[in-house]
């Protein structure tokens, strides 16, 4: 009798390769979604920060301008704040202001100052929100979507910045 010399895998073989591939797929998957997760809210924390920095700075340029700056200001110019003072510019320029430091970048942002104390949150096309001076969601919810509406008003607790 001829003795045959086979290469290859048998199916066993094949069948253990593929369930063990699988094991490691359901395990590293949804790891993978957490780390993604964290990243868009650490990217929507960052994204906060500027828009709370340029707020801030234009701010403080009105104000050295003899104009006070109160209220929440969005980027759409809808968000209700008011710029008062001899000659001071509209709310709508404020908004404008920040946005123009922000060199269109697409971020949708909310700023709320109140006694020279400015807290921002914001977000690029709807995904998670970010806030700043407190970054948001806190360590505790990292797991959940916020809208600027939540993010704004949980970066607007204790650590928020005021200038004089």
């Amino acid at each position: 009798m001829k003795k045959r010399n086979l290469k290859g895998f048998t199916l066993i073989e094949l069948i253990v390769v593929i369930a063990i591939i699988g094991v490691l797929a359901a395990i590293l998957v949804p790891a993978m979604m957490g780390w993604v997760r964290k990243a868009s809210i650490n990217s929507a924390n960052a994204n906060a920060k500027t828009v709370f920095t340029n707020a801030q700075t234009v701010a403080q340029e009105y104000e050295t301008s003899g104009w006070t700056v109160d209220g929440q200001f969005d980027n759409s110019g809808a968000g209700g704040g008011t710029v008062s003072g001899t000659g001071a510019p509209s709310a709508n320029d404020f908004a404008d202001a920040v946005n123009d430091n922000l060199a269109g970048n697409g971020i949708t942002w909310k700023v709320d100052i109140t006694s020279n104390t400015v807290n921002a949150s914001a977000a690029i096309n709807g995904s998670y929100g970010g806030g700043f001076p407190n970054q948001c969601p806190n360590t505790s919810q990292k797991t959940t979507k916020k809208s600027l509406d939540d993010s704004l008003s949980a970066a607007s607790g204790s650590g928020a910045t005021a200038w004089d």
